[in-house]
């Protein structure tokens, strides 16, 4: 029995810190595209926030089709 609520316990821990990963992403992603003024993915970004699981899809797919495209835009400036 306390090996079963371990284990319930420890999945408790892995979703919560996967779910925290996620949302940051999703912020991070989704202040990218306002520094861009992409209105159309920033619709879509926070329609998805409110789906639940789509948050990580659509910010995955921001992430490989617009924020990794153009890598230079990224890099912080030196001063």
């Amino acid at each position: 029995m306390f090996i079963l609520a371990s284990l319930m316990f420890f999945m408790m821990f892995i979703f919560i810190i996967l779910g925290v990963l996620t949302l940051i992403f999703w912020i991070w992603m989704f202040a990218d595209a306002i520094k861009k003024k992409d209105t159309a993915w920033i619709i879509l970004l926070i329609i998805a926030l409110f789906t639940g699981f789509f948050a990580l899809v659509f910010a995955l797919i921001y992430y490989f089709t617009l924020y990794k495209k153009n890598p230079r835009l990224h890099k912080r400036r030196k001063k």
